[in-house]
């Protein structure tokens, strides 16, 4: 039996909070700081106050 899609928005939430570096832009809202430098805030209790860089350094390796 073939599942249902989930709505776009569910999907995106799940990415952002389960996926380590998947940043979804209308989660947060940007902020200069008095340094010039630009932080994250998050929209949502519920996605992480702090995105991870996630690097795969070959693509070979990486799972499907």
């Amino acid at each position: 039996a073939r599942r249902a899609p989930l709505p776009r928005e569910r999907t995106l939430l799940e990415a952002a909070r389960t996926i380590e570096g998947a940043y979804v832009p209308r989660f947060y809202q940007p902020q200069r700081r008095d340094d010039g430098a630009t932080e994250l805030r998050p929209l949502r209790p519920d996605v992480p106050g702090a995105i991870r860089r996630a690097c795969v350094r070959n693509l070979a390796d990486s799972p499907p």
